[in-house]
């Protein structure tokens, strides 16, 4: 559906790029607003001021490339952390959208469901990343140095 003339003058953070529920959103320290465009498997990055400067991902599994990413966080040098849920990993990304690594949130024998990644944190100076594994109710903290789990916290239940 078209908008008025004129709207994206109004509103500076008017989407110029084709979103589709987007999920999720962080702002940089280096002037930049990284947009979750979950259903269009990628993220849209914009200027502090709103114009659109480009994205990154497309569908798929490999890296770079998302299936219902739902949750972003970024840390202090501007690495986005993408928690790509259908895929059932965390990617990192340089500030410029460059694949850098991937945590794998592979499923446990004794999980009663496959990980979902739906959100995450970076905090560089424990050298942390932590997800939020939705389906199994945990919280899964990685080493950032080693890329794999310290500790997973939570779980099913009542308690």
């Amino acid at each position: 559906m078209p908008h008025p003339a004129g709207h994206e003058k109004q509103n500076p953070f008017y989407p110029r790029g084709n979103y589709r529920q987007p999920s999720d959103v962080v702002a940089g320290t280096n002037d930049r607003i990284y947009v979750l465009d979950g259903v269009n498997n990628r993220v849209q990055v914009h200027a502090s001021g709103g114009d659109h400067l480009f994205c990154f991902g497309t569908t798929g599994n490999g890296n770079g490339e998302f299936n219902f990413p739902l949750g972003i966080g970024i840390d202090d040098t501007n690495r986005i952390y993408v928690a790509d849920s259908g895929n059932h990993r965390v990617q990192i990304f340089s500030p410029e959208g460059t694949f850098l690594a991937k945590l794998s949130t592979e499923t446990d024998p004794n999980q009663i469901k496959p990980s979902d990644p739906t959100d995450v944190a970076a905090y560089l100076p424990l050298k942390r990343c932590y997800v939020v594994d939705n389906d199994n109710h945990r919280l899964i903290i990685y080493n950032l140095e080693t890329m794999q789990p310290l500790k997973k916290r939570g779980g099913h239940g009542h308690g």
